[in-house]
């Protein structure tokens, strides 16, 4: 993960412990894709900034259709996007992974084991995963609130 990002939400979260019409003790940290992952290692190696973190289709490096070199960039998605959510696994942080059936960037089985090293690393959460169409991609999930509004209320509920 690029350490930028990381800074760039420190100076945003500086901003927000300064605005009054933020409740600081109770924030929530979310994104879609590369925002998804970020939420995660975000809350999870800042602890003490976020009650808990919602990834929508999280993943940073997607998959590659090309030919010769479909291997060697699928052991990159592991070695980025796994490792990265490795580093979020934090015990005191819940989190929520919302994930789309035929997402064109990341595979559901890639994404599940990465919530699985991220739950055996340490981390808390739960994962769901939805169809939202025979021809629609799985990555644009988050413009679908009503496939996944019960399960997010239900986590907004136990925080």
């Amino acid at each position: 993960i690029k350490v930028l990002s990381l800074l760039f939400i420190d100076e945003v979260v500086k901003y927000l412990r300064t605005n009054p019409l933020v409740d600081s003790d109770r924030m929530l940290i979310g994104g879609v894709s590369r925002g998804g992952l970020l939420s995660i290692v975000y809350a999870g190696t800042r602890a003490d900034v976020f009650v808990g973190s919602v990834n929508f289709v999280g993943g940073w490096i997607a998959r590659f259709p090309g030919s010769g070199i479909v291997r060697l960039f699928n052991d990159y998605m592991k070695k980025i996007n796994t490792v990265s959510f490795v580093r979020g696994a934090n015990p005191t942080v819940p989190t929520i992974w919302l994930y789309g059936e035929n997402d064109s960037f990341y595979s559901m089985k890639h994404s599940r084991q990465n919530f699985d090293a991220f739950i055996s690393a340490g981390g808390v959460g739960t994962f769901h995963q939805y169809l939202l169409g025979d021809h629609i991609d799985g990555h644009s999930l988050s413009y679908f609130p009503y496939l996944w509004r019960a399960d997010l209320d239900a986590f907004l509920d136990e925080l």
